[in-house]
């Protein structure tokens, strides 16, 4: 394959976060060409209605103009394309090997046991023993080290097995549970652990957690921790589990294993009980103790330094740190949008301002500044205020000096510490109705028009575009939950739950009509408007996930504004209540009750939706409620995400 193509391609999946073509289009090695084909025919479709979408622009427009190179890449010149994935994934996995590898010399000895550890683990990274073997000659050779000889063999302290960590038994769950099982379980223990008065022992809980989560949940780590814990319990010597999923070597046995020498007991079933001033839980929201992680010993050898080794920045694409970075940035200003970052105007002649909502959600000042870049969209301000927590600024569009009916704007908001924001802002400017202003032009029209009356041209009887004009038509978009745009062959007519329009569309002819919401899947649907009469269309929006997502332990846990939250649910308040009246007929008289837990993300999407009790068994109301939280705009946090325990939703079902 062609060097350049590669590095676009490159380029491509750096910006979707994918590791190949293959990854990024949801297809395997082996899928027939026509699978390929149908399947770069949808997303081309999808890039299409994309690329008046700040969030997916650059996607889009990638995959438009490079789709003829993607094509070529999986289809004809698949071969060469996965020759060069394999030697980029061999390539990646003998640099990581070469980390533990440089762990384990660092003594400056290789023991048997360990240089048979290393092809072990390089077999189980899917490389072959030569390579693994090469590897291990050069790097003797550069860092000075040698192998062990037999006499040092014959003196050296017999080996001591790693102890295993059953993680399946700490959650005390089966080794065939679920993934909902499997995270249900880790949430119990968490809540658990906190109730201990050891802390040592909590802190020692919680690392043991994370390691059992962190390898649990993914299928690939999971898989090969399973063929460890299967030859554990079939007695056969397996050294530590999380050093060989993670990837550090097990000891090699010149020296004593790890300080945990033996797995801390399972924590006893849940019970409900009582508080005790002794051992009380920490208030809900509170931080849990800060995890202390375990002394890292690679190859049996500590390192000889008094600080301990920092780890690898990144392994296989995840990262692993201490959290250092994270808290750095916690404190730092950060920049987001408060108000909706594609607008949709209709406009007359006179000149419309509008408000933009930025809002600082770290800590410290905020200085930047803000441009558009259309000389018809004119900025309140150019600089923000730096101490504001959050601050409005006005743009103005002077429909005037629009070259056309329609335009598209982009507002930029630039952050002196480097974070960037865009707003679209769509205008439609409306035509005044033509009128007939020559003075002379009048008398002269109206008497043609008398005339013409007079001879029978207007009896009515005749049939044609005369009949009723194709502006007696109206259009309305009716959308559940509601629309971040609403698109007519590309262009945004509108947004939120209902858009009316009686001009500016077709009229006997189809078009396309789109309808977006973040965190839904778009709708795209043929829409025909008759010629002699008005057209709805109801868009009931589909979620693009089940709301189901668990915060990575690693990541910052905030306190949710409990006032502000309910505020914003004020808004959709009508719509929830609609979901329980519409879904519950039979309750007719009765109180209706949804309580649940609800996990918000830092930008102020829900991400989690968990029910905890309800005295009705509705699976239709829940998802209509679960749609409607989805699509409202909580508060933004200074974090990256925080809980809401116990909300109940309480709706009176009136009686028919």
């Amino acid at each position: 394959m062609d060097r350049r193509d590669l590095e676009q391609i490159d380029t491509f999946l750096g910006m979707v976060g994918k590791a190949s073509l293959f990854d990024y289009y949801g297809l395997k090695d082996a899928a027939a060409p026509a699978e390929v084909e149908t399947a770069i025919k949808k997303r081309r479709g999808w890039a299409q209605g994309q690329q008046a979408n700040p969030k997916y622009r650059n996607e889009a427009l990638w995959l438009i103009k490079n789709n003829a190179l993607v094509r070529r890449t999986l289809v004809d010149d698949r071969d060469a394309y996965l020759a060069e994935i394999s030697s980029r994934s061999q390539s990646r996995n003998l640099e990581v090997l070469s980390l533990f590898i440089k762990g384990t010399l660092a003594g400056g000895m290789l023991t048997p046991d360990a240089e048979q550890a290393i092809v072990k683990q390089g077999r189980t990274m899917g490389l072959s023993e030569a390579a693994v073997n090469e590897l291990v000659e050069d790097l003797l050779k550069k860092t000075g080290a040698r192998r062990q000889r037999t006499e040092e063999v014959a003196d050296a302290p017999t080996n001591t097995a790693a102890p295993f960590r059953d993680y399946y038994e700490l959650l005390e769950i089966p080794p065939t549970a679920t993934l909902d099982e499997i995270e249900s379980a880790h949430r119990s223990k968490y809540r658990w652990a906190r109730s201990l008065k050891d802390k040592d022992r909590v802190t020692e809980l919680y690392a043991d957690l994370d390691d059992a989560w962190r390898i649990l949940k993914d299928p690939q780590r999971r898989a090969e921790y399973d063929q460890l814990h299967k030859a554990h319990h079939a007695g056969g010597p397996v050294p530590s589990a999380q050093d060989e999923v993670i990837g550090f070597l097990p000891s090699p046995g010149t020296n004593p294993p790890s300080d945990r020498t033996s797995p801390p007991k399972p924590p006893p079933p849940i019970t409900p009980v009582p508080p005790r001033a002794t051992a009380a839980p920490p208030a809900r929201g509170a931080k849990p103790p800060p995890i202390q992680p375990p002394e890292l010993k690679i190859g049996g050898v500590a390192p000889s330094r008094k600080e301990p080794p920092k780890p690898p920045a990144a392994v296989k694409g995840r990262t692993i740190g201490l959290g250092g970075a994270r808290r750095s940035r916690r404190s730092a200003p950060r920049l987001a949008i408060a108000s909706p970052e594609v607008v949709a105007l209709r406009v007359g002649s006179a000149s419309v301002t509008h408000s933009i909502v930025v809002k600082n959600t770290g800590t410290g000042k905020m200085p930047g500044r803000i441009t558009s870049d259309r000389d018809w969209l004119e900025v309140g301000r150019s600089r923000l205020d730096p101490d504001a927590a959050q601050q409005e600024i006005n743009i103005v569009v002077h429909p005037r000096q629009m070259r056309r009916s329609r335009g598209t704007a982009l507002v930029t908001v630039v952050t002196d510490h480097g974070e960037r924001r865009a707003i679209t802002v769509n205008v439609e400017r409306r035509s005044a109705p033509i009128g007939l202003i020559l003075g002379g032009g009048v008398v002269v029209l109206a008497g043609l028009g008398g005339a013409a009356w007079a001879l029978g041209f207007f009896d009515g009887s005749a049939d044609g575009p005369g009949d009723r004009p194709a502006a007696a038509a109206t259009l309305e978009i009716r959308v559940d939950p509601t629309s971040d745009a609403v698109l007519m062959n590309n262009e945004v007519i509108g947004s939120g739950d209902r858009v009316l329009l009686e001009e500016g569309f077709p009229v006997g002819r189809p078009f396309r009509l789109t309808t977006r919401l973040d965190g839904f899947t778009t709708d795209e649907r043929t829409v025909t408007v008759p010629k002699d009469g008005s057209e709805i269309v109801v868009v009931d929006l589909v979620l693009e996930d089940d709301l189901n997502a668990v915060p990575d332990p690693s990541m910052s846990k905030v306190r949710v504004d409990l006032e502000a939250f309910r505020h914003q649910l004020t808004k959709r308040d009508e719509a929830i209540q609609g979901c329980f009246i519409d879904g519950l007929p039979h309750m007719a008289g009765k109180d209706a009750e949804l309580t649940v837990d609800l996990t918000v993300n830092g930008k102020g999407k829900l991400i989690r939706f968990e029910k905890r009790s309800a005295n009705f068994g509705s699976p239709t109301v829940e998802e209509c409620v679960r749609r409607q939280l989805r699509a409202t705009q909580f508060p933004l946090l200074g974090g990256d995400y925080g809980v809401v325990d116990d909300h109940t939703f309480r709706v009176s079902i009136p009686e028919e």
